[in-house]
């Protein structure tokens, strides 16, 4: 993830970080990650795994193990990329900021005094996101509605 300098009297309703939140998926640049989206001025902040970070991602990580065609040094992998869901619960562990898995989510939004919902739907199928968008349109849901498509791999 790219540094950034954000006035200091910014504040933004939400913040949504859609992927790569690392390079190569290290456990270093996940807690600089979270640091820098930390100090946004936002009450939500919501974030999408790339394809770059495929230790979120229990089945790809133990892929890229089995895949890996040197002899891994088990220590060093530990080091550098942490055990087995253990990225995912640096996440988990921050109330700041919420992790989006595939699915559908409602998360309600203060903008000044009004509220509003926002519906999230991330799907990895393009055909599922198609008719979820097509089931959204027939539904009066009187709210904002944002359908994230993510693509194999990610």
């Amino acid at each position: 993830m790219t540094a950034f300098k954000i006035r200091d009297d910014y504040k933004a309703d939400v913040i949504i970080h859609c992927g790569d939140l690392t390079d190569q998926s290290r456990l270093y640049e996940y807690c600089n990650t979270l640091r820098l989206l930390k100090e946004l001025n936002a009450p939500l902040t919501l974030v999408i795994a790339g394809n770059h970070d495929f230790t979120l991602d229990t089945p790809a990580f133990e892929r890229n193990l089995l895949d890996a065609t040197d002899v891994l040094d088990p220590e060093l992998v530990r080091k550098e990329y942490g055990d087995i869901g253990e990225a995912r619960r640096l996440f988990d562990n921050t109330r700041e900021i919420t992790f989006l898995d595939e699915g559908t989510r409602k998360i309600n939004l203060q903008n000044g005094d009004r509220h509003e919902e926002l519906w999230i739907a991330l799907v990895k199928e393009e055909l599922d996101a198609q008719i979820f968008s097509r089931l959204l349109q027939e539904l009066d849901l009187g709210s904002i509605v944002s359908v994230i498509f993510m693509k194999d791999g990610a």
